[in-house]
């Protein structure tokens, strides 16, 4: 088995299709505060000045069906997705700006939640329990959340 340089012979490198889907589930439409829809991310990139695509086309490449998008395309999806080409081509680069994104949008869902009048009430008044009766806490929280029909985790950009 050949060896490169910097890789385990058991390192699999992650397909542009995964990379794509990831984006598309983790990256919000700034005009709406969620991820994208196929459609939108459709005239997202035809307003970027790519080559037009269908949205029958992207999910194809979302899922695998199709695996050679010309460069043009590969530069708009990048750009409106705020990242560099290269992540489609290094998993480094996309374990990295994953990372990134994952702390982003972390900290601006924190913000939001700041900006509801009882959130920082109540985390307040939760300051100082013992990690037994914050797990209690926690698992309060997402018992509402289920009967409200709320996400489990708490991500309001799929709701």
């Amino acid at each position: 088995m050949v060896r490169r340089e910097g890789r385990t012979p058991t390192t699999r490198t992650r397909p542009l299709h995964e990379k794509i889907d990831h984006l598309f589930r983790t990256v919000r439409n700034p005009d709406t505060g969620k991820p994208y829809t196929l459609r939108e991310a459709a005239a997202r990139l035809a307003e970027l000045g790519s080559t037009r695509v269908t949205h029958v086309y992207l999910s194809n490449l979302r899922n695998g069906e199709k695996t050679n998008p010309n460069l043009e395309l590969i530069t708009s999806l990048a750009k409106m997705f705020g990242v560099e080409p290269t992540y489609f081509f290094d998993d480094t680069v996309a374990e990295r700006v994953d990372d990134q994104l994952a702390a982003l949008y972390a900290m601006k869902d924190l913000q939001d939640a700041m900006n509801e009048p009882q959130i920082p009430v109540l985390a307040v008044r939760a300051r100082g329990l013992s990690p037994k009766s914050m797990g209690q806490l926690i698992e309060l929280v997402d018992r509402f959340r289920e009967l409200e029909g709320l996400d489990p985790n708490g991500d309001t950009s799929t709701s």
